[in-house]
């Protein structure tokens, strides 16, 4: 596997000194994200230009520039590496770092010292956007030490932050947007395979479902909140099945896998008297039916009457109240560690550092979870900050312009603090 925290230099010094840069756009989010930057970065006096992959990536660029490529995925690596021949391009910007295409794309960037870029939801939710030269979660080049964290920290000036509203009617229309359009141009795009697991169709009429069953969710929900809320329990928050988080940065493969280990440890080393939450992401379909096989498999662990399952409930007080969180590598991590709730990772996570999250076992974490150290938690944020986010986010059109203001100085050299060696 490639180690993609090593692909390219994170020093602004090590990269060719364009006088005017040249980006090269591929995959993005659903929405404007992308075309916006590219419109301030060529306001600012340079160039742009993208490859779109599918209809959808057409339909949310909507711009001059582009390329698109058709071929099948073996050949895409000799049609990039031509493709970057005949050009200038300076550096890549790329959402996600874990899609096969951009596996790829990154690795001939990185022999060939163009600088890459990559974008992702964030993990200080939902103030900010992961926009790191390199890499992102664990490949992130942050140092996993707090003297290099303390030093990244002393030397950047911490900015205000403006809080971001999250719009998710936008993000849905968005993303219904994009995939209508990927699927309506299949016979232009006949060879494009998608990262996720699931067709958009299908997922499509497991929302349709979820959203008419929603009553019976919320009501099933809180009733399982009620029932742990005053007592001592643990949230387990899911990740989505076949997240890239899951594949290349734990030991899983799937979520089914994790959470047996979680229910085996539990049975085994929990507190008779403590509960465990388990909650579903927020943007899973639930094409797997998770509300009755997670309560299968407690009943096969025997703990059926310890477990509790919800769809959906707002973090924060279950935050304030949970003994512990246990995650594979979720966002909820920090979300949690900000509330002073002790956070054990069964994966691998840019935010599982000694000092900040429980390194002791899970089997002692049930028992005896060790208290947040906060100053240490401010500490990796404020480093966080510095390199590798920033204030903004996709789906408000306020958040959107923080966002692209924020992205144009990273891009350009501007507001950049570079890892501690």
């Amino acid at each position: 596997m490639l180690q993609m925290s090593q692909y390219a230099d994170t020093s602004l010094a090590a990269a060719q000194p364009y006088p005017v840069r040249h980006f090269l756009f591929l995959q993005g989010l659903p929405g404007p994200f992308f075309r916006k930057l590219a419109d301030a970065l060529r306001a600012g006096g340079h160039r742009t230009s993208r490859i779109n992959f599918n209809g959808g990536d057409m339909w949310d660029w909507r711009g001059s520039g582009a390329t698109g490529f058709r071929g099948d995925i073996a050949a895409f690596p000799a049609w990039f590496d031509d493709y970057l021949s005949g050009s200038d391009i300076s550096d890549v910007v790329l959402f996600g770092d874990n899609r096969p295409l951009h596996l790829q794309a990154i690795a001939i960037c990185r022999q060939r010292a163009i600088r890459v870029f990559v974008v992702e939801e964030g993990m200080l939710r939902p103030n900010f956007v992961s926009f790191e030269q390199g890499g992102t979660n664990y490949w992130s080049s942050l140092p996993r030490d707090l003297d290099q964290l303390r030093r990244i920290a002393d030397d950047h000036e911490d900015e205000p932050v403006d809080p971001v509203t999250s719009n998710v009617r936008r993000r849905i229309v968005e993303a219904v947007g994009y995939y209508v359009v990927q699927t309506l141009t299949i016979p232009f795009f006949p060879h494009y395979r998608s990262h996720r697991r699931n067709a958009p169709v299908g997922e499509m009429w497991a929302w349709i479902r979820r959203r008419a069953g929603r009553g019976r969710e919320d009501a099933a929900s809180s009733a399982a909140v009620s029932a742990v809320i005053d007592s001592r329990f643990f949230l387990f928050p899911m990740q989505l099945d076949g997240d890239h988080q899951i594949d290349s940065h734990s030991d899983f493969p799937d979520m089914a896998s994790a959470i047996d280990c979680v229910f085996h440890s539990f049975a085994v080393h929990a507190p008779r008297a403590t509960k465990l939450l388990v909650k579903m992401h927020p943007f899973d379909p639930d094409l797997d039916g998770w509300r009755a096989d997670v309560m299968d498999r407690a009943s096969r662990y025997g703990i059926a009457d310890r477990v509790y399952f919800i769809e959906r409930f707002d973090l924060a007080p279950l935050l304030q109240k949970a003994a512990g969180v246990v995650t594979i590598n979720s966002t909820v991590g920090p979300l949690a560690l900000e509330q002073a709730c002790p956070v054990f990772c069964l994966g691998r996570a840019a935010y599982d550092i000694p000092g900040v999250t429980a390194q002791c076992g899970l089997e002692r974490f049930w028992d005896e979870p060790p208290p947040v150290d906060a100053d240490n938690f401010e500490l990796m944020c404020c480093a966080m900050r510095a390199t590798a986010l920033v204030n903004g986010g996709f789906h408000d059109p306020k958040a959107l312009d923080m966002l692209v203001a924020g992205a144009v100085r990273r891009l350009t050299g501007q507001a950049f603090a570079s890892p501690a060696a």
